[in-house]
């Protein structure tokens, strides 16, 4: 159904809206005034600072890449594209005391974010905070992200663990996608579900697909 009654919906206007494209910050906000209107009772809130988890969260994902990576790398080094094959290689220079001190900032984090989510049923914010991102002829996206910026909607969570939902919200002016995200609380996907779905039946963003040559 549509109707959103007796849902809270946690909204940080400075972390939605603050060093992201404006576009995405319209179309949030926006979708926030359709959540009202359906009934969801949608609260200010204030985000947990985020600032040096951004910064140094890359190191977890390094780590995590070596793991994954250590049948072939950096045995087979050569046969990587130039991209992952920097990343890793930096990556190795990752001490154990950089790992745990950004596993320190990513718990207090999370400590922080399940509190915040005894006020609100989940939070809302952007997936990404600009528009989608076009590729170079050779398929790869040309994206550089050293201070963690592009990070501040994903990394958080994937931090503490919380379920994400990511629904479309609108389209730039050059027609690429844009989307919204609510992050809840664990195993609450289905109050997750339940909130995308009435939005998406609102707007039906989802029907629109961009002209193919």
């Amino acid at each position: 159904g549509s109707d959103l009654g007796g849902i809270t919906i946690g909204f940080d206007e400075d972390y939605a809206a603050l060093d992201i494209d404006s576009e995405v910050a319209q179309a949030v906000g926006e979708a926030a005034a359709v959540l009202r209107d359906l009934g969801a009772d949608v609260k200010a809130v204030r985000m947990p600072p985020l600032a040096a988890l951004l910064r140094n969260f890359l190191r977890i994902v390094g780590v995590e890449a070596l793991v994954a990576h250590r049948a072939w790398f950096p045995a087979r080094a050569d046969e990587y594209g130039p991209s992952l094959r920097g990343f890793l290689e930096q990556s190795q220079a990752v001490t154990a005391a950089d790992l745990a001190e950004v596993q320190a900032e990513a718990r207090r984090f999370a400590g922080a974010f399940t509190k915040l989510l005894t006020e609100v049923d989940m939070i809302l914010c952007p997936s990404w905070p600009v528009p989608a991102p076009e590729m170079d002829a050779d398929g790869t996206v040309p994206v550089v992200d050293e201070s963690g910026a592009l990070l501040k909607f994903t990394a958080p969570f994937n931090a503490s663990g919380n379920p994400t939902l990511s629904v479309p919200c609108g389209f730039s002016r050059d027609g690429l996608p844009l989307s919204l995200q609510f992050v809840g609380r664990p195993f609450d996907e289905a109050l997750l579900i339940r909130t995308g779905h009435a939005y998406e039946t609102h707007g039906r963003w989802f029907t629109h697909t961009p002209p193919i040559d």
